[in-house]
């Protein structure tokens, strides 16, 4: 299989040199995937396979038994929402062991703002075991721009105080290479092998405006949300995990 490694043209970097770091970055990554293909990425895809249907279509006991075995571990934390606080789903992902262990989506509603939950006693565990991860200080959390933008809105959605707060991406980037990019699709290009992953689940021209791309959440099919939602969580927990690194 032939794999392509795309990078800042050296004309760019002569007339700034800022990006040095990222071509020095693609550069290593190639190296790496010519000689073990793509590591940084989730099992499934190494097994040339999907998201599990269980980790983007659980049920509620699915939901209550990963929270349980992953109990006090770093979690990688992402909220998909529409521009009206409505929170569509919620990802989890393990930091510790990113790219051997499967995420979990914890999905509220379905397309075009549906209720996930058929049964109201199903949905009440299920918030109620949420609540319990997020308000237990110690169970670590992180996030790309968590204390930005996740926590304020469960705060505003939920009225819920979120405790454990390990760290911020966004943040810390900010602090290890304040000169680059900082979003999530660029700290992704630099420490995963995702590839452009965020490009995948928008489907229209319109959605490049934010109102637009915002207000189209909800009508985007539930499967390519779900696995949005948890591609973001593990870019996000990689992320951690190499700055973790750079910054020791």
């Amino acid at each position: 299989m032939t794999y392509i490694v795309p990078t800042y043209h050296p004309a760019h970097l002569l007339r700034d040199a800022t990006f040095q770091i990222a071509v020095i970055s693609d550069l290593e990554k190639a190296v790496r995937i010519a000689e073990h293909g793509p590591t940084l990425i989730p099992k499934c895809y190494r097994d040339n396979q999907p998201m599990p249907t269980w980790a983007i279509t659980p049920d509620a006991k699915t939901i209550l038994d990963w929270l349980a075995a992953h109990k006090g571990q770093t979690l990688s934390l992402d909220l998909e929402s529409t521009y009206r606080d409505e929170i569509m789903c919620m990802g989890l992902w393990p930091v510790d062991r990113a790219c051997t262990e499967q995420g979990l989506c914890i999905p509220f509603r379905k397309q075009y703002g549906k209720d996930y939950w058929d049964s109201q006693h199903d949905r009440l565990r299920v918030v109620c075991a949420v609540f319990d991860m997020l308000r237990d200080p110690t169970w670590p959390k992180i996030g790309q721009n968590i204390a930005g933008f996740d926590i304020p809105l469960m705060k505003r959605v939920w009225d819920i105080e979120t405790r454990g707060l390990l760290g911020d991406t966004m943040v810390m980037h900010s602090l290890v290479m304040p000169e680059l990019p900082h979003g999530l699709a660029f700290l992704s290009s630099i420490f995963t092998d995702l590839g452009a992953f965020k490009r995948d689940v928008h489907t229209n021209e319109s959605e490049k405006d934010d109102v637009n791309k915002w207000e189209a959440v909800q009508d985007y099919a539930d499967d390519n949300l779900r696995t949005y939602c948890l591609l973001d969580c593990l870019a996000t927990a990689l992320t951690w995990t190499a700055l973790e690194r750079m910054a020791a």
